[in-house]
């Protein structure tokens, strides 16, 4: 409820400060500076005379003046506010997507290193076997092993090298998730 009635909050308040702090204030200094000084026949020296001359009806434009003013400060500070309220949240926002970018980039990190070695691995092992006397359906079973560990490994390298994260939703929900699986799979993979 206050955020939404923060505009109509502060206009209030500036509303009465310049009614009961700031008008008086000014009456006063004017009593004080004023040249013919505290001793002038229209100046009571008490402070209920003092506070009725303030608030008297001759007055009342004087008051509603500084009211007013005070009031348009008030609905300034409010926008002020409000302004600094979305960017301190759109702040927030970019750390948590600047998280979320970081993980996903260790994520694909941890994945391609190990799919790349895995890779690797397997190709290396295929062409031990293609170098023996291999013949018939084995060999092509072996060329197709082959085949699919350079498909993964060309994979790879076009995932390391995409700006997809760029289009990455940041719903809170996501975020968790993405971080859940990179911790999942970081401790999974290095055991």
């Amino acid at each position: 409820m206050l955020k939404k009635n923060v505009k109509l909050i502060f206009t209030i308040i500036g509303f009465l400060f310049g009614l009961v702090i700031a008008h008086p204030y000014v009456m006063l200094v004017y009593m004080i500076t004023h040249p013919k000084g505290w001793g002038h026949p229209g100046h009571d020296l008490s402070v209920v005379g003092t506070i009725s001359q303030v608030f008297s009806v001759e007055m009342v434009p004087m008051a509603a003046a500084f009211a007013i003013f005070c009031s348009l400060i008030g609905l300034l500070l409010a926008i002020l506010f409000e302004r600094n309220q979305k960017l301190n949240e759109m702040s927030l926002a970019m750390k948590r997507r600047r998280q979320v970018m970081e993980s996903m980039h260790r994520l694909l990190s941890v994945l391609s290193h190990f799919i790349i070695n895995s890779t690797l691995v397997i190709g290396t092992l295929v062409r031990r076997l293609e170098k023996r006397d291999v013949k018939g359906e084995l060999r092509q079973e072996l060329e197709k092993i082959l085949t699919e560990a350079e498909r993964n490994e060309e994979v790879m390298k076009l995932v390391n090298q995409c700006e997809f994260l760029e289009n990455f939703e940041e719903t809170d929900a996501s975020m968790q998730e993405v971080l859940e699986l990179t911790r999942k799979l970081e401790e999974g993979l290095t055991k």
